[in-house]
């Protein structure tokens, strides 16, 4: 699906239609799953865009019904997290699993992956309800909030709402180039993910720029991501959850490092480029952007 304004679109009319769709996919996707590690991956990819659209709507939105909007749909994707961060271990191990051999000249242990394939498939037996549950609340809140009503948009309040999402990414940009921390690396990453999608919403006010500075966000978020899944596979190993052996736990943490710091900073390398500009270049830039576009005019 295109999840952007279209060329025939209103803005407004647009977004409804994206916000219409991405909650579509996202009930769809956990509904009646063929594969359901994919399926809470796109559910959870679409709640994502649901608050990144939500974002670039808050002044409409108000305040109070943004707020309230906001946190149903981040609850609801927190209660998929846990067997996403299983999912990505698994795929760390095979990330890994190369550079183990190199190092340390033995295969990998199979026993890691095999525990971790035995959490996940408890915990899924577990919470074998989850899925329904969050299916279910996601169609309940859509039929409520179809009552809503968006309000007259006007250029400013994107640029505004654009401008905000974009400041918050710049200020963690800047705190990981002074410390690069796994908490201000998540941080950025979030922020980061939500200015792409919403460029990709925007996209056809100047399709030229937008669509290739979408794509660079999108290369950056690749990297913040995989150095946050590096940490989240770190911080497993160094709890309780995983009963795995404690010197091949030291083992996999003494790779990873290294991995996540390359990727921290090929990150920083590419955000000194997509964050170049102060916060208020940025929103005259966004202004000249949208002023004209025809998703404006009536």
């Amino acid at each position: 699906m295109d999840y952007c304004i279209r060329t025939n679109e209103t803005y407004d009319k647009g977004m409804r239609r994206i916000l219409d769709e991405c909650q579509n996919v996202a009930i769809s996707s956990i509904s009646h799953p063929d594969d359901l590690l994919e399926a809470v991956h796109v559910a959870r990819q679409h709640l994502k865009m649901t608050r990144a659209a939500l974002r670039l709507l808050r002044t409409e939105l108000g305040r109070k019904y943004y707020k309230k909007e906001n946190l149903f749909y981040r609850d609801e994707a927190r209660k998929l997290s846990t067997i996403r961060d299983l999912t990505v271990m698994l795929d760390t191990v095979e990330i890994l699993r190369p550079h183990y051999k190199k190092e340390y000249k033995i295969p990998i242990p199979p026993s890691l992956k095999n525990i971790l394939k035995t959490t996940l498939s408890r915990y899924l037996k577990k919470n074998g309800e989850l899925l329904d549950e969050v299916s279910n609340l996601l169609l309940i809140h859509k039929i409520e909030s179809r009552r809503s009503s968006l309000g007259v948009t006007h250029p400013a309040n994107l640029v505004h709402n654009l401008t905000r999402v974009y400041k918050q990414g710049y200020g963690y940009f800047h705190l990981c180039l002074a410390v690069p921390s796994p908490g201000a690396i998540h941080q950025w990453r979030k922020y980061a993910k939500y200015l792409r999608y919403e460029f990709q919403i925007i996209q056809n006010a100047w399709p030229d720029i937008l669509i290739p500075w979408e794509q660079e966000l999108h290369r950056l978020t690749n990297y913040l991501g995989d150095s946050n899944d590096l940490t989240v596979f770190m911080s497993y190993l160094l709890g309780r959850t995983i009963k795995f052996n404690a010197e091949e736990k030291k083992k996999c943490r003494q790779l990873a490092q290294p991995i996540r710091e390359q990727l921290d900073a090929k990150a920083l390398a590419l955000g000194r480029k997509l964050y170049a500009e102060h916060p208020s270049a940025f929103s005259g830039r966004m202004m000249a952007c949208v002023k004209d576009w025809e998703a404006f005019r009536d």
